[in-house]
């Protein structure tokens, strides 16, 4: 088990936004997590790797529990920083260990330092992966990444997603990216509640039955 909830509660001012959830993230797991605009999706995420407290309720963690989170390190980045000292400030390993892992993810030996501000997105995003994989991340949490990415960093997230062995947690309204995400359990968080579904096409399924329902009532 890596991260286990038990009955979480969170509220914002009289708005509940996370009501009793619980449910349980298994190593290799890839979660899909599904729900509209405001309905409290990044509070979840944030609470179960820690940035946040929940009012009630408890997050267990797994031990040796490293979770990189994408959306909230790009938006962090030090852009005046070049990729060596980055990596080096970040990971704590040796100048020939940085040029190696920096080759592997795509980069080329000329370009380690070159600052993270002249990256495009997607070597923004290769940059990440490098330091999840120097840091032996073990959960990745996804939030809404293909917001803000260029083509590049699609193919290297989607890539990279392929090839990871560890936990995923996405959150994501783009329906062809979670389709290629191939998550092993589609969950939904609905007016506080989350609910799990049996799989994407299940869940297309029954919204395209709501929405009809909906059209024949007008």
């Amino acid at each position: 088990m890596e991260i286990k909830a038990d009955k979480i509660h969170k509220v914002y001012g009289t708005v509940t936004v996370l009501e009793e959830i619980s449910f349980s993230l298994e190593r290799g797991q890839k979660a899909g997590l599904i729900g509209y605009n405001g309905t409290g999706k990044t509070t979840l995420l944030k609470t179960i790797s820690g940035e946040l407290q929940a009012l009630e309720g408890k997050v267990s963690r797994g031990n040796a529990l490293v979770i990189g989170n994408l959306t909230q390190e790009h938006d962090n980045l030090p852009r005046e920083d070049s990729i060596k000292d980055f990596l080096m400030r970040r990971t704590g390993i040796s100048v020939q260990e940085i040029y190696a892992l920096a080759v592997k993810f795509g980069f080329t030996t000329a370009e380690i330092d070159k600052k993270i501000v002249a990256l495009s997105p997607g070597g923004r995003a290769r940059l990440l992966f490098a330091l999840f994989s120097a840091l032996s991340a073990n959960v990745l949490i996804l939030d809404e990444p293909t917001n803000h990415l260029d083509l590049e960093a699609l193919e290297a997230l989607e890539e990279a997603v392929a090839y990871y062995k560890g936990t995923i947690v996405l959150v994501s309204h783009d329906r062809y990216f979670l389709k290629r995400f191939c998550p092993t359990d589609t969950y939904i968080l609905s007016n506080g509640k989350l609910s799990r579904q049996e799989s994407l096409a299940s869940y297309e399924a029954n919204a395209e039955r709501q929405a009809k329902r909906l059209i024949n009532m007008i």
